[in-house]
């Protein structure tokens, strides 16, 4: 049996364009699989679709914001984005957001090689120091083993997506200059 291969691309405008539709599926199945990602219940495929093209789109296409998309298969499995909009004393710094697997593609590696794309993408662009927050044990876990560091817990951080209760983040760092 072939092992399938999984590929990263980040997205020039034409290519997002193409990919909007998609890319609302994977936010929808992972907001209705429970991912702490700014959204709540009921959340359709309209939103989805919404956030995309008003909240990513102008940054993307502005150059401040790199979307990727990871394959497998021949399928996209999985996004990320790394948005580079920072204020001229924190040049050094960018922000990973929107790390997002597909369910049907969950555990196959494609969280770790979008996060290995996106620590790439940052070195090439001067950006050594790495932020990120997460709700989910899976995904610290994940961003642990990639040697990302608990900077500390905000507690009540954001609506549970499918209960009216508050639910802590944790923010996590990395320096790539210490690998």
């Amino acid at each position: 049996m072939a092992v399938e291969t999984i590929k990263v691309v980040t997205l020039d405008p034409a290519a997002f364009a193409k990919a909007v539709e998609r890319l609302a599926e994977i936010l929808h199945a992972c907001v209705h699989e429970g991912a702490s990602v700014g959204f709540v219940a009921p959340f359709d495929r309209n939103e989805a679709r919404a956030y995309w093209l008003s909240k990513v789109a102008p940054p993307h296409a502005a150059g401040v914001k790199l979307v990727l998309v990871a394959t497998l298969g021949g399928n996209v499995a999985g996004t990320a984005q790394l948005d580079l909009d920072s204020m001229p004393s924190k040049r050094h710094h960018a922000e990973v957001s929107k790390v997002l697997v597909d369910p049907a593609f969950r555990r196959t590696g494609v969280g770790r090689a979008l996060m290995q794309e996106i620590e790439r993408h940052a070195g090439q662009k001067g950006r050594w120091l790495l932020t990120l927050d997460t709700a989910g044990d899976a995904a610290e876990a994940l961003y642990r083993s990639l040697g990302y560091s608990l900077a500390g817990a905000i507690p009540y951080y954001a609506r549970d997506a499918f209960e009216d209760r508050f639910d802590a983040t944790r923010i996590m760092y990395k320096d790539l200059r210490r690998g």
